[in-house]
């Protein structure tokens, strides 16, 4: 996963950051089951220099944030906390900032689980957001969908949050994470419109 590439599974050595595998900044993550739909717009990012981490389904993406988040390797014996592996570890946690980590993510979504088969999942973009802020997330979360659109009103109840179905939109988001900025708030709301871009 070196180039930023989605996995084919949730597989624990590839949702870790560990030796080799370095995640680094500019980082966008983006959760949507039809990736290909995106395709212009992650090849944007990726030409900007951003580091992008496609993932298809909800479990694998909260699966990954966990892994990365703030993890502590305790050594027996150990005079130190914890070790440099802990540190890499907690990349996510260490980088929640606008001008270094922001999220896309579709609203519905076609979750497949082990043994239980592939369902539609209409509150997909929800429950991801909903999680980030449990956890205490701060970095900006955009809702990029098309038809349900309407069902998206959620992001009202959350900070750092937008909805749109436009391009432009998308990528003046992106642009903004290439920038290091982090006081854009054009993309914030629900429903954003591209007319004023």
């Amino acid at each position: 996963m070196t180039t930023g590439e989605k996995p084919e599974a949730l597989d624990a050595s590839l949702i870790q950051a560990v030796p080799g595998h370095e995640l680094r900044t500019p980082l966008l993550v983006w959760i949507d089951d039809r990736p290909r739909n995106n395709a212009y717009e992650v090849a944007q990012a990726r030409g900007m220099g951003i580091y992008v981490i496609e993932m298809t389904s909800t479990a694998m993406a909260k699966a990954w944030v966990d892994a990365n988040l703030c993890k502590f390797i305790f050594f027996i014996n150990s005079p130190l906390k914890y070790s440099t592996l802990a540190n890499r570890t907690a990349f996510l946690r260490n980088h929640d900032h606008p001008s270094r980590l922001r999220f896309i993510s579709d609203n519905v979504r076609l979750e497949r689980t082990p043994g239980a088969g592939t369902y539609l999942n209409p509150t997909a973009g929800e429950c991801f957001l909903r999680y980030l802020r449990g956890r205490f997330f701060s970095s900006p979360v955009l809702i990029y969908t098309g038809s349900s659109i309407g069902s998206t009103r959620y992001i009202k109840s959350y900070g750092a949050a937008g909805s749109t179905t436009h391009r432009g939109i998308t990528l003046q988001y992106i642009k903004n994470l290439a920038a290091g900025k982090d006081d854009d708030t054009k993309w914030r709301g629900f429903d954003v419109m591209g007319w004023w871009w």
